[in-house]
């Protein structure tokens, strides 16, 4: 009986045992499974983690240069004709259709016996008409792949719709557009707040400027400053003023401030549009104070009555000069002026619009790249470079080219056209900012103001009805 227990006993210590060496393996493998499973699950967020950080920027790669693209212009240019021609012989298996909306001939307009310089368009044939046919084909889908948009059209509007394209990754894939060959500060001119790119700058010109009156500057011993580059209205308005009213020459008037001002307001209210957002970010305080100073400007003008411009000596203080800047350059260095830069209140050096020459590529077009490396050519050197090309070419080499053109042409050395060139190069590596000249924002802030010059609103009314009509064309 004793020796049948003690064999029980062992029995039930060699089962205990053999259960608690189970639950110990059991034990291990589950925490073993755990790890394994937990090390392949950090090894993938590693991993992905890697993936995430080794991924490739976009790169681009030059298409095949085959196929067929159409580019909307106005008028008919010898230049952009030259351009297609060296394009298509560069690349035989592409196509470039030049659609031009005027190709008729000029009607000249006689004023008082003379023929001025001035060119009238019959009906249908107009800039206004062009652009509203433009308005068209692009609201309907049917625009050419490339579009001239320094035409006024309202591109703050047509941004915000996507109707063209942010070509700014194109640009930048371009090695050979850089700071050594090219004025860059115009291409960041062109760009929305965002860095976004919609038009490609492809000459530009650094007007206007403010010219003042050398010879009355040294009648009066006042002037700008010696080493001054760039100047605001106020500080031109007043220096102005002192010049006015120290001169002992005859028929010294000043130009209508008020003009000046009322300019301003206008590209104020034109410059308010963000373009990324199409929101209208207007200074409230700057404009009214635009308003105060216009409504305490009196007219300087005092020339005799009869007074003949074209056959009469006369002198003012100073001008805002909208002619090309070599000529600016050229009168500056002749004697005659003192040209400087003109500096708006945002403190900003704008390019004028007025001989800028720009174009975009629609969101419709379905050859895009095609139509990059087309606008790619049209700001090469060897374009750029070309006699015709128009006014200021983005490349320096192609700046040096037109000023040193234009220098010879006039009878000029090359000593003279290199302090001409150099002149000129200041002016245009100064510009930060452009504003396209959209027609229709022009006409909403020129008519809000002539509401308030002939008294119909009060300044405040003035600047608020201006908010709300540019924001309502904006939704439209």
């Amino acid at each position: 009986m004793s020796q049948c227990l003690k064999g029980n006993k062992i029995m039930i210590i060699f089962v205990l045992l053999i259960l608690l060496i189970s639950i110990s393996a059991c034990n291990s493998l589950s925490i073993e499974s755990e790890d394994v499973a937990e090390i392949p699950e950090q090894e993938t967020a590693d991993t992905q983690k890697d993936m995430d950080i080794s991924e490739p920027e976009e790169i681009y790669v030059q298409p095949e240069m085959s196929g067929e693209i159409s580019v909307n212009v106005y008028e008919y240019s010898e230049w952009l004709e030259t351009a297609v021609l060296m394009f298509v012989e560069k690349y035989p298996d592409m196509k470039v259709n030049i659609h031009s909306f005027y190709n008729g001939t000029d009607v000249l307009v006689t004023e008082g016996g003379g023929v001025s310089s001035m060119s009238s368009r019959p009906a249908g044939q107009t800039r206004e008409d062009y652009i509203a046919q433009l308005n068209t084909q692009l609201l309907s889908g049917k625009a050419d792949d490339i579009v001239i948009t320094s035409t006024g059209l309202p591109l703050g509007r047509y941004v915000k719709m996507g109707i063209f394209a942010d070509i700014s990754f194109y640009l930048e894939s371009a090695e050979e557009i850089n700071e050594m060959d090219y004025y860059m500060n115009i291409f960041d001119a062109y760009r929305t707040k965002s860095g976004a790119l919609y038009q490609l700058p492809i000459s530009a010109t650094a007007i206007p400027l403010v010219c003042f009156d050398k010879e009355l500057m040294d009648n009066t011993g006042i002037g700008p400053a010696e080493d001054a580059v760039l100047i605001t209205w106020r500080e031109a308005l007043d220096i102005g003023k002192e010049m006015y009213d120290a001169s002992t020459l005859m028929n010294t008037f000043m130009e209508d401030a008020r003009a000046i001002v009322g300019n301003l307001f206008t590209k104020a209210a034109v410059a308010s549009i963000d373009y990324d957002t199409g929101k209208v970010e207007i200074d409230k305080e700057r404009m009214l104070q635009l308003l105060s100073v216009f409504e305490e400007l009196e007219d300087y003008q005092t020339l005799p009555e009869g007074f003949d411009f074209f056959q009469d000596k006369y002198n003012k203080p100073y001008g805002i000069n909208y002619q090309p800047d070599t000529e600016a350059a050229m009168r500056a260095l002749n004697g005659y002026e003192v040209p400087l830069q003109w500096k708006y209140d945002d403190g900003e050096v704008y390019l004028s619009p007025y001989y800028a020459l720009d174009f975009g590529i629609t969101n419709q077009s379905k050859n895009k790249e095609l139509a990059w490396e087309f606008l790619r050519y049209l700001i090469s050197e060897e374009v750029q470079t070309l006699p015709s090309c128009p006014h200021a070419g983005v490349s320096k080499k192609g700046l040096q080219a037109r000023v040193e053109g234009r220098v010879i042409t006039s009878g000029g050395s090359a000593e003279y056209a290199q302090k001409v060139v150099a002149m000129v190069d200041g002016w245009v590596s100064q510009i930060t900012a452009y504003r396209a000249e959209d027609t229709d924002l022009i006409q909403i802030s020129e008519g809000t103001l002539e509401e308030f010059i002939d008294g119909s609103l009060t300044t405040e009314e003035t600047i608020d009805k201006l908010i709300n009509r540019l924001e309502q064309y904006m939704n439209e």
